[in-house]
């Protein structure tokens, strides 16, 4: 996926306080996005809760919508995402 489109759904999910949902590596998943760097989404994964930053490569990416759950927990790093 490219960052451009990627950003683009980060920026409407964090505007509707909700989730990004993606499928990475064909899982799909619930991520709160904090920034893209380096061809690299940094996130925190509802599939791997305990940790506070994943480091997802883009080109492993295959979708990404906003989720329909809403976010539910206060994270420790700032986003670069949303709008508002």
């Amino acid at each position: 996926m490219d960052s451009k489109t990627l950003s683009e759904v980060c920026d409407d999910a964090i505007d509707q306080n909700k989730y990004v949902s993606l499928v990475h590596r064909y899982i799909k998943r619930d991520v709160y996005p904090y920034e893209i760097k380096g061809g690299k989404l940094y996130c925190w994964c509802s599939i791997h809760p305990d940790a506070e930053v994943e480091g997802m490569y883009l080109t492993n990416i295959t979708k990404a919508d906003v989720s329909d759950k809403e976010i539910e927990f206060l994270f420790p790093y700032r986003t670069e995402f949303g709008t508002k």
